[in-house]
């Protein structure tokens, strides 16, 4: 597998169009972090549909409130992000993770998960789901 670093973390490559991203151990995600990470994703993937995994496991989810307007500003439509899993490993942090959603509601669909096989059964599941006419390729 693939591994590539950004600011605030690293990226590896699951499958051809499935991105794992692991964050360091930081106080908090900034607009520089996420848009380093954007950068890192259209370089490996171009204008081809993707799916991400956050995982957000033995970190912090906090993201600067300049990140989030950020992340809500995206068009995702322009790279073609079909989903976001993330990984959490606490009650906790999923109680936490489910009310930014809810109130931060993300472009992409987003589904919060405690292990890793049960988000990429997940993915598998759209793959096989998708409207293949929705999606635009360069």
């Amino acid at each position: 597998m693939e591994n590539y670093s950004f600011s605030a973390g690293s990226v590896t490559v699951l499958k051809a169009n499935v991105f794992l991203i692991e964050y360091n151990k930081i106080d908090s995600i900034t607009v520089r972090n996420v848009y380093d990470l954007v950068k890192l994703i259209n370089n490996l993937v171009g204008h081809h549909p993707f799916y991400t995994i956050s995982d957000f496991t033995g970190g912090l989810f906090n993201l600067t409130s300049e990140a989030k307007s950020f992340l809500a500003d995206l068009e995702h439509k322009e790279y073609q992000h079909l989903s976001d899993s993330i990984l959490v490993d606490s009650l906790a942090k999923r109680i936490e993770t489910e009310f930014y959603l809810t109130f931060h509601r993300p472009k992409v669909k987003t589904k919060v998960f405690n292990d890793l096989n049960k988000a990429l059964n997940w993915i598998e599941f759209q793959e096989k789901t998708i409207n293949k006419d929705d999606l635009e390729i360069a």
